[in-house]
């Protein structure tokens, strides 16, 4: 269900929310939601620095190169789109990208292993801003104070890279490998007087691919472009009243496709 759809929902919450009678269960559902999390994001970076060590055994750490870019990310497919009769859209719109990455050498003809680590930050298009206005306006909820919710990836990717000289000042280059992504939507608060409404979301991980490529010029600017597939994301929204849980759990699924163009400064 789309995320935008839910939130106009939340009206009937600040209206009819009632008290949890065991709140313990559900702190415990949630302190559990949030372990799991966090070993799967720990498996993750062991995996990583496990690469990283294999390489510094092998000596090819010694020409590595270090990358930090920058640049706009942009929102495509599902993940763009603010129909809102669309299951699977997202709303998402144009937000910004940092991160690093780094890459490792195999041959004396271009070929080359990367690590990368990067950050995407979104918030939503107007029209979809505008729709949860309206539909808060027509029940009674015009007068509402209301924090967005956004969105934050953090895709962690590993692949191929390969180099093709052009001249002396410019290197072309192409890469491509698999990402295991982080997503999280951040809070949907809604605030009427002293009465606060807020949907609060899980981290979820997904499996995706990347692939792009760019150029680097003088050997240490470089400018990229870069298609991350990041799949779809499954998670659990919990709404609270006044700090109070409601019992049922909201379910989430939002495809994730990016386009992101970077400046990168190689060391």
């Amino acid at each position: 269900m789309a995320l935008f759809k839910v939130v106009t929902t939340l009206n009937v919450e600040m209206r009819d929310i009632v008290q949890v009678g065991d709140n313990a269960n559900l702190m415990g559902n949630s302190l559990y939601k949030t372990l799991e999390t966090k070993i799967m994001m720990e498996k993750t970076h062991i995996i990583i620095l496990s690469i990283v060590m294999s390489f510094m055994a092998t000596g090819l750490f010694s020409q590595e190169s270090i990358d930090f870019h920058f640049g706009p990310s942009f929102p495509i497919a599902d993940f763009a789109d603010d129909d809102f009769n669309n299951e699977s859209a997202g709303g998402a719109s144009m937000g910004v990208s940092l991160g690093f990455q780094y890459l490792f050498p195999i041959n004396q003809n271009g070929l080359g292993i990367f690590l990368g680590v990067d950050g995407s930050y979104n918030s939503l298009r107007e029209s979809v801003r505008d729709n949860i206005d309206r539909f808060y306006e027509e029940n009674g909820l015009g007068n509402a104070e209301i924090t967005y919710y956004r969105y934050i990836n953090i895709p962690i990717s590993a692949g191929l890279s390969y180099i093709i000289p052009s001249d002396e000042n410019t290197t072309a280059f192409f890469r491509a490998g698999v990402v295991s992504n982080f997503f999280k939507i951040t809070n949907h608060e809604i605030k009427v007087g002293t009465d606060k409404l807020t949907m609060e979301f899980d981290w979820a991980n997904q499996f995706g691919f990347r692939f792009g490529g760019g150029a680097l010029i003088n050997e240490n600017i470089s400018i990229t472009l870069d298609y991350y597939g990041l799949g779809e994301h499954s998670t659990k929204g919990i709404v609270e009243f006044n700090g109070v849980p409601d019992p049922e759990d909201v379910d989430i699924k939002q495809k994730v496709s990016l386009i992101i163009i970077a400046l990168g400064f190689r060391f």
